[in-house]
């Protein structure tokens, strides 16, 4: 039998492919290319493929992983207040919340199916 995503699980996988791409973009288009951006944007799309692949296959680790790394992306954003433009800033943390909550509620999808 097929496991169908829900709602929140199809929102959550559009959201983490458009997040994927943005930062295989962005690390394309840091100059100079600094060895710091380059690992950490690597391994955001590295981190984001996983938790793509966790979201479709409707592992609970996928929306555990989408947590952890919306989590660390806010507090890299707040860490990067004043290097960066606010609108950019506030998007990113608006778009992680969002990440966080639809995560939320996938894990709960899935565990009261499991149970």
């Amino acid at each position: 039998m097929a496991k169908k995503l829900s709602g929140f699980g199809i929102a959550l996988a559009i959201l983490l492919v458009i997040r994927l791409i943005s930062s295989s973009i962005i690390s394309f288009l840091v100059y100079p290319p600094e060895l710091l951006y380059i690992v950490l944007f690597s391994s955001f799309i590295i981190l984001y493929a996983l938790a793509l692949i966790g979201v479709l296959t409707k592992a609970s680790w996928g929306s555990i992983l989408v947590i952890v790394i919306a989590v660390f992306d806010i507090a890299i954003a707040l860490f990067s207040i004043g290097t960066a433009p606010f609108a950019t800033i506030f998007g990113a943390i608006i778009m992680d919340l969002i990440l966080i909550l639809f995560s939320y509620k996938e894990y709960k999808n899935i565990k009261r199916k499991k149970s």
